[in-house]
């Protein structure tokens, strides 16, 4: 269908659901993909190791400096998938500013600093992707 042989993807929460299956199908695509998680460097293996040309990392994006951290870990990447998110259960009454903070710093402030992070590579290849 397509190839990616030679790309690098980042899949932010990739250990399970769907971001686990749009790294598996990069992966199964010819891309060497990194399998993120936020807060267990095991879950990160676990779900790394059950796909192939896979490189598990960590950090929590919800946490100030995470785009520098997982740049570190990752280098650059031609293929850049935000797909983690923080859901508040329950309802508005509910939600402290703690929930607040690590809901919107995860789904909003990271994907800005992670575009920001990984853009630039892609402008000089003339060639990446953004996934949001």
């Amino acid at each position: 269908m397509f190839d990616l042989s030679g790309k690098t993807a980042l899949v932010t929460g990739s250990t399970q659901g769907i971001g686990f299956a749009i790294a598996k199908t990069l992966a199964e695509h010819g891309a060497k993909v990194f399998v993120h998680g936020a807060t267990s460097m095991e879950k990160c293996e676990k779900a790394s190791a059950k796909i192939e040309n896979s490189v598990p990392v960590m950090a929590n994006l919800s946490e100030s400096g995470c785009a520098e951290k997982l740049y570190e870990q990752t280098g650059d990447v031609d293929i850049l998938v935000l797909n983690a998110s923080v859901q508040i259960r329950g309802g508005l009454e509910s939600i402290t500013d703690e929930n607040f903070a690590s809901q919107f710093n995860t789904n909003v402030r990271s994907s800005m600093q992670l575009t920001a992070k990984y853009v630039n590579h892609m402008k000089e290849q003339k060639f990446g992707r953004i996934v949001m």
